[in-house]
């Protein structure tokens, strides 16, 4: 039985740089409470319109992904050279979404969840460009085995990277329930 850890390796790579964000508007915010529910209403639909924005960049950064991902299925089960291009490819469409991320302006009750999300958007691009580099020196075959099962330990930069990451989102998922507003963010892991 041949697995494809190149293949696995790059379906993790593009679950973690891909957190899905399901935003559902909510306009029935009519309960006659004068200027508290004005003020209310005002704040949710600052933060429903900060959801629909990180939706709008989760979408662009799927699609990029999703073409990523097609192009190299296949392509990836012993091939480090193949693997590296792919991580590069990646690693380049999760930059384009993090510029986007950082040209949002959260408001305040999402800025501290927002700062951690694009901190952990950052480490994690990095582990993967480390991976990315790591992969220059390694040949097909058992040294590319080993170096996928190393991406498997619990104490890899990659591995703590995308801890921090899944933090993040449940962090600003917590943000997204304190608020009110109508949206599921579907965390990566």
């Amino acid at each position: 039985m041949k697995s494809r850890p190149g293949a696995l390796l790059l379906l993790a790579a593009v679950s973690l740089l891909v957190f899905a964000v399901a935003a559902c508007n909510d306009d029935d915010d009519e309960d006659g409470d004068g200027s508290t529910a004005t003020a209310t209403a005002a704040a949710n639909e600052e933060l429903t319109l900060y959801f629909n924005d990180l939706a709008a960049i989760q979408g662009e950064l799927s699609e990029g992904t999703g073409i990523i991902a097609d192009q190299s299925e296949g392509a990836l089960g012993g091939d480090p050279a193949q693997a590296r291009q792919t991580l590069n490819a990646l690693q380049d469409a999760g930059q384009a979404a993090l510029a986007d991320l950082d040209e949002l302006e959260p408001p305040s009750e999402a800025a501290d969840a927002h700062a951690a999300l694009a901190a952990a958007g950052e480490a994690y691009l990095a582990a993967i460009d480390g991976l990315a580099n790591e992969l220059q020196n390694v040949q097909a075959g058992a040294e590319y085995d080993e170096f996928l099962a190393g991406t498997e330990d619990p104490e890899s930069e990659y591995q703590q990277a995308k801890a921090d990451l899944q933090a993040a989102c449940e962090d600003m998922q917590t943000v997204v329930d304190d608020s009110g507003v109508d949206v599921a963010l579907e965390c990566p892991v």
